[in-house]
């Protein structure tokens, strides 16, 4: 794989040499091409526009992070690993609750829109009330689901690996 990257850098590098070498010398006088003014600007946006994306998603993380410190869902999660004394459990109590915590919202949105189109009767404390619970119920059996699939994956995929390997390896004999 390396090799071939160095022979594609050479190639690329030596187009690039011959090609260099059958310019013209270049007029100092001659501004910049309009074409290459327009893919300029239009590079230029487009890193301006992929900047203004990233910042967005660092604020939404960094929202949501400060949302589950806040809501004391970490800590919880390190609080169950540590009295359990596996880090398996800390993370597996951290993937239910932000998996909760995560789909609350969407239920809550999703009852206020079916509530308008349907016209349903309900009142906003109704709502938030509903579709919390809603929300935590879906979530928890989302989370359920996930890890029950990890589990899964992880005995059929990974388990029989470490198998093979701890049988390769030398037992101490006292």
């Amino acid at each position: 794989m390396k090799a071939a990257l160095l022979i594609l850098l050479f190639l690329i590098g030596g187009a690039i040499a011959l090609q260099a070498a059958d310019l013209p010398p270049r007029d100092p006088s001659d501004d910049l091409s309009p074409m290459m003014a327009g893919f300029l600007v239009i590079g230029l946006c487009l890193a301006l526009f992929l900047f203004g994306v990233g910042l967005v998603l660092a604020a939404i993380v960094a929202a949501s992070a400060g949302i589950m410190i806040a809501l004391g869902v970490i800590s919880s999660a390190a609080l169950v690993g540590l009295l359990q004394r596996r880090l398996s459990a800390g993370v597996r109590a951290l993937h239910y609750q932000v998996l909760v915590v995560a789909v609350i919202p969407g239920a809550i949105g999703a009852l206020w829109l079916a509530s308008h189109l349907f016209d349903l009767h309900l009142r906003t404390s109704q709502i938030l009330t509903i579709g919390a619970l809603a929300g935590a119920g879906v979530g928890l059996l989302f989370a359920f689901a996930l890890d029950v699939a990890i589990q899964l994956s992880y005995r059929r995929f990974i388990a029989p690996g470490l198998a093979s390997e701890a049988a390769r390896l030398p037992t101490a004999r006292t």
